[in-house]
């Protein structure tokens, strides 16, 4: 989590990149602190490819990662 906080002050950045790849993953990893940091940054969408974080959060049985994502007002859950 700390190397993705150090990633995204450099402003090349992109953690939207490939269609949000970066929540996506670190959601269906169960990576709850990423998908926490992600978050907090306006360019990610966790909505992308039809709620796509949440389905495999949910898929992989992270269940503190979904209640992360539902709690977001950009996931229609």
């Amino acid at each position: 989590a700390t190397v993705v906080s150090l990633l995204l002050r450099d402003l090349r950045a992109n953690p939207a990149a490939e269609d949000n790849l970066a929540v996506r993953l670190a959601a269906e990893y169960g990576e709850t602190e990423v998908v926490r940091i992600l978050l907090r940054d306006p360019r990610v969408d966790p909505s992308a490819r039809n709620n796509d974080s949440v389905y495999w959060a949910a898929h992989e049985g992270h269940a503190e990662t979904v209640r992360l994502l539902l709690q977001d007002p950009r996931v229609d859950g």
